[in-house]
């Protein structure tokens, strides 16, 4: 905390802004489509404009499937350091099949937009803080049992993988199962757990089936309204 100057803090007293540091703030809003009609493997990469010195942290929310509004299928991501110098979005897996269109939330460390009027935090010359800033507000939904429920506001989530179901083939010989994977997905009522992709094994293969307890998320009505005012898209 900054011994100097002007601090902003929370309703419980908790300083999250002084001219110290800049908190981790929403920095890039993206609108991508991932097509999985072809190839249920497919890669997509979507660059941010993080460099990849600096921390990043993403989450996604489905805005639609295909023709259908809403999340119907799930899509796996992560977030990796680029070869360009960039943190980039890896999509790894979708639901077969699919079109998916999706936001992803970018946050970071550092001021993208610096507004022609308000509140300015400096340090050594350098804004390190606006009143623009959209920061990290991160939850958490725990899931002690699969019947939990969920978040039902709009949300966007850290993707990751949420179950494994396997189930036998009835008739196979040999013997084969189908393996369910399901991830969490933000969207505009909340967080679902939808199949991303289902393979093919020999039944018996040792494969655990299991759930996740909980996932990060973010409620996203405040970065919706806010975003292009504070990334200066507006």
């Amino acid at each position: 905390m900054a011994g100097f100057g002007m601090q902003i803090t929370r309703d419980d007293g908790v300083i999250f802004a002084s001219p110290e540091f800049t908190p981790t703030v929403l920095v890039q809003v993206m609108d991508r489509t991932a097509d999985y009609t072809g190839d249920v493997s497919a890669q997509h990469y979507y660059e941010t404009i993080v460099p990849n010195a600096k921390k990043c942290f993403i989450f996604h929310k489905i805005l639609s499937t295909g023709s259908q509004q809403g999340a119907s299928g799930g899509v796996l991501h992560y977030a990796e350091q680029g070869p360009n110098g960039f943190w980039r979005v890896h999509t790894t897996a979708g639901t077969a099949g699919l079109v998916h269109t999706i936001r992803f939330y970018v946050f970071s460390e550092f001021v993208v937009n610096i507004p022609e009027w308000g509140i300015y935090f400096y340090k050594d010359g350098q804004i390190v803080y606006t009143g623009n800033c959209l920061p990290l507000d991160i939850k958490f939904w725990e899931r002690p049992q699969l019947t939990t429920p969920a978040p039902t506001m709009p949300c966007a989530t850290i993707c990751s993988v949420a179950r494994q179901l396997t189930q036998g083939i009835p008739g196979t010989n040999p013997p084969t199962a189908l393996i369910f994977l399901f991830c969490f997905t933000g969207f505009s009522s909340g967080i679902i757990t939808p199949v991303f992709r289902q393979i093919s094994q020999s039944a018996g293969g040792g494969s655990v089936d299991g759930f996740s307890k909980g996932c990060a998320y973010i409620e996203t009505s405040l970065y919706d309204q806010y975003y292009k005012t504070s990334l200066g898209y507006a």
